[in-house]
């Protein structure tokens, strides 16, 4: 039954009907957006590809490291803009419509401590099972510049032979390449996993704050990995199915996003309509009252 009623093709026609019925949610997502196409903007910076070739690889990976604190920084504040904005969105769909909720009023006292604790706690749990994955990353980044530098630096490719020192060099990193793309597939097979018991986390933790049964944010964590076994599959397949809305998005420079964002979270929020939909059907009711029971539609 499960398979049948999860429909992956259903949940995205139903998402885009979501929109239609509530053209605003445009307006929730575009604040953020502009943001993030802003911070894009100013944190890119200049290229730093000569600068880590200058450095040893242990060196080249802490300075992508210490880059990367400020806009780890500046994302988690503005995923409070995107929670606020889907929050409005939700509001506005649900019966609790007529209640007044800006995308700020999540940084309100009876909102930020939950949200806070919520989303930090859930971010530390990500960074932790993700922390292989990233090194992979920053890893790549620096053996692809040095390649990169050291291709640029050969004269002509017709006089290349196996003893050229520039082959020689890019041989050399050939190991390390391989390391760093092994490391990138375990690390992903680990995260992931982890990455999508926790993707209902947000949704739940607006259904538990708009009914005022909040209890903690490890609650919240506990009943996303709940609700999400059996369906973490599923949500995979949503996302890969939204690929090509984000490959958009990349080549836009976060430009297509003011249609994307209210697009997948629209989509995300249906999938978890679904799935408890789902559940109700397989188990014949919901178990009243508990707190880590299926009992909190986001669209109810």
């Amino acid at each position: 039954m499960k398979e049948d009623i999860m429909n992956i093709k259903l949940v995205r026609t139903q998402a885009r009907q979501l929109q239609l019925q509530h053209p605003m949610v445009f307006s929730y997502f575009a604040l953020p957006t502009f943001l993030t196409i802003f911070a894009s903007y100013i944190l890119t910076g200049t290229d730093i590809t000569e600068l880590l070739t200058q450095m040893e690889l242990r060196e080249a990976v802490l300075f992508l490291l210490s880059r990367q604190i400020f806009p780890s920084i500046i994302g988690f504040i503005l995923s409070f803009l995107y929670l606020g904005a889907t929050f409005r969105y939700l509001i506005s769909a649900s019966s609790k419509g007529e209640k007044s909720f800006g995308i700020f009023t999540i940084f309100q006292n009876q909102y930020f401590t939950p949200v806070f604790l919520t989303l930090f706690i859930k971010q530390l749990i990500l960074s932790f099972w993700g922390s292989l994955l990233y090194v992979s990353q920053l890893l790549l980044t620096v053996v692809s510049s040095q390649v990169l530098a050291i291709k640029e630096s050969i004269p002509s490719t017709a006089t290349l032979t196996t003893d050229t020192p520039e082959v020689q060099a890019i041989l050399k990193l050939a190991p390390t390449m391989t390391t760093g793309l092994l490391m990138a597939l375990v690390g992903l097979l680990l995260f992931l996993p982890f990455y999508y018991q926790y993707s209902l986390v947000e949704l739940i933790l607006y259904s538990r704050l708009m009914t005022g049964t909040y209890d903690g944010p490890l609650s919240i964590l506990r009943q996303s990995r709940e609700e999400m076994k059996g369906f973490k599959s599923h949500r995979l397949v949503l996302d890969l199915s939204l690929l090509g809305w984000q490959i958009l998005s990349f080549f836009s420079l976060g430009v297509a996003d003011f249609y994307v964002k209210p697009y997948t979270t629209s989509c995300q929020i249906i999938f978890y309509h679904t799935l408890l939909q789902t559940r109700m059907q397989v188990t014949g009711c919901f178990r009243q009252n508990a707190p880590d029971s299926p009992d909190s539609d986001p669209l109810a």
